[in-house]
């Protein structure tokens, strides 16, 4: 059950927020409040911060008298008073709003979710000088606004029907959260790339990035699991057990199979690896469904498709990469090849 909100409490003032925002909210908790009229000026001026703000309660109960504040125009009164020192000419007021909303982009600490939701709080305040822009105009500065590389900016215009003018905005908006969600903004820089590889024993292996469980060598980070744990360098680490361990990665931690994370073999000899499991189930085709846009999950993909299918229907046009290519063409029978 929500809590009960006092409407006999005044909102607060305080420097964090504009004193447009906090008239506002006065004139709305005179809607609401059912505190006697000649008591509304007395409950306010008490609520006003003595600390701060050049001590603005000092201010009102000197040069306000406390017949003044108790009538029933107590409140007209007080705010005339706080105008005279807080409150700007609609000019000064419009253009702030401008810059605030000009200046503003996507940091590295908020959500994709949290950006559009500033970005529209921003830009409402705008709107209440008179300031609408076009819907293509703030759709394309939405995008533009959140600092996404050029590839993943074209990503998220696969989303959108230009064609639809009114809602462009709309469109934008729901794109942007469809493809990153929550995920970090210049945090993409962190992301899974598919760099040089690591090559041993024949495998390739990628660098887990700091999203969490990646594939191969891990950079500096040390393991969590259960009975795994082990300091980030392991020049003095001895295998608990008598089994075989993977050789070291270039960060001095054993190399991991590309398909189960396992530390004791690579893909080439896991049970797991759908190669092996093809083998075991020959003549049976699987489809392998996956949905999302986390670049770990994308690695993963990339690397256990090799010589295999991926339907994509977010792709405007058919396309395979060239190693996929070919190992696919080496995997052909000569007879089928030449077709």
């Amino acid at each position: 059950m929500a809590a009960s909100v006092n409407y006999k409490v005044p909102p607060v003032f305080t420097e964090q927020k504009p004193y447009s925002r906090w008239i506002d909210e006065i004139k709305a908790w005179k809607a609401l409040t059912d505190l006697d009229k000649k008591k509304m000026g007395i409950a306010i001026a008490l609520s006003l911060p003595e600390e701060g703000l050049n001590s603005i309660r000092d201010k009102v109960f000197s040069d306000l008298s406390l017949e003044a504040l108790n009538a029933d125009d107590g409140v007209d009164k007080l705010i005339e008073f706080m105008d005279k020192i807080f409150k700007k000419d609609e000019l000064s007021e419009a253009y702030e709003a401008y810059s605030e909303f000009d200046r503003f982009r996507r940091s590295k600490v908020i959500s994709m979710e949290e950006y559009v939701t500033e970005f529209e709080k921003l830009y409402n305040k705008t709107k209440k000088f008179k300031m609408e822009l076009p819907q293509p105009v703030l759709a394309f500065k939405l995008l533009e606004y959140s600092e996404l590389e050029m590839k993943d900016r074209q990503l998220v215009l696969t989303g959108v029907n230009y064609e639809q003018v009114e809602s462009l905005f709309k469109q934008m908006a729901t794109s942007l959260k469809k493809f990153f969600g929550q995920q970090a903004s210049k945090d993409m820089g962190d992301r899974i790339k598919v760099e040089s590889a690591c090559m041993a024993d024949e495998e390739v292996n990628y660098s887990r990035n700091r999203f969490g469980r990646g594939r191969g060598y891990r950079g500096n980070q040390s393991s969590n699991r259960a009975g795994d744990y082990r300091p980030q360098s392991n020049s003095n680490y001895k295998a608990k057990f008598n089994k075989s361990v993977n050789s070291n990665g270039p960060d001095g931690l054993p190399l991991r199979c590309l398909s189960c994370d396992s530390i004791r073999h690579l893909v080439k000899q896991c049970p797991h690896s759908y190669e092996n499991m093809a083998k075991a189930n020959q003549g049976v085709e699987k489809a392998v469904l996956f949905t999302g846009n986390k670049s770990q999950e994308a690695l993963v993909l990339l690397t256990e498709s090799a010589n295999s299918a991926i339907l994509d229907s977010a792709c405007t046009s058919t396309v395979a990469g060239e190693t996929w290519m070919k190992c696919y063409l080496d995997s052909l029978d000569s007879s089928i090849r030449k077709k």
